[in-house]
């Protein structure tokens, strides 16, 4: 039970960040990915109804489950509040210009760079690419096909297609990018 809620949690938190940044860069790739994780959250979401259901008649007060039933409410609560955020870009409403000059005065940026197939850093660990030291960017979650790495570590080996999303200053996007040899999604 508690891997799924993690999941669920991951996911959210996730999808609030890319959220305001698919809004923040009116960028319709980001609002699409929050979507795309609005439906796993909702599948996960309905696994921990069936994982606390099956558990109810096994306890000796039912009444215990009811804060994994309260947490798991108040995560899909956020995970929907994300994708209505998102739904705005995907919509094409373009967001307050108050709210554009708020999120300006954060120092950090999430990036999401796509792995092209002439990149220099396919096939290579983020340790021997040396990526946050020569980027600035810390890569926090990697989309590979349907799968979401979360915090993969200095061992993780880049692929060609592999979606890297990152936070950092937005000096160091440029260079994430050049090492991506892929166009900007931001």
């Amino acid at each position: 039970m508690a891997d799924v809620l993690t999941q669920m949690k991951n996911n959210s938190e996730l999808m609030v960040a890319l959220s305001y940044t698919a809004l923040l860069y009116n960028n319709r790739y980001i609002a699409e990915e929050v979507i795309e994780l609005e439906e796993i959250v909702d599948k996960l979401n309905y696994e921990m109804g069936k994982k606390i259901l099956s558990k109810a008649s096994k306890v000796s007060t039912p009444e215990d489950l009811l804060s994994l039933i309260h947490i798991t409410e108040a995560t899909e609560a956020i995970a929907d509040a994300a994708a209505e955020i998102a739904d705005i870009v995907t919509r094409g409403i373009d967001a307050h210009p108050i709210f554009k000059e708020a999120m300006k005065e954060t120092d950090q940026i999430i990036a999401r760079v796509k792995i092209c197939s002439k990149s220099i850093i396919i096939d290579k660990t983020f340790q021997e690419i040396k990526l946050q030291s020569k980027t600035g960017i810390y890569i926090f979650l990697v989309k590979r096909d349907k799968d979401y790495i979360y915090s993969p570590k200095k061992n993780f080996t880049v692929r060609e297609g592999d979606i890297l999303y990152g936070i950092g200053m937005e000096s160091g996007v440029e260079k994430l990018q050049e090492l991506a040899n892929c166009k900007p999604q931001i």
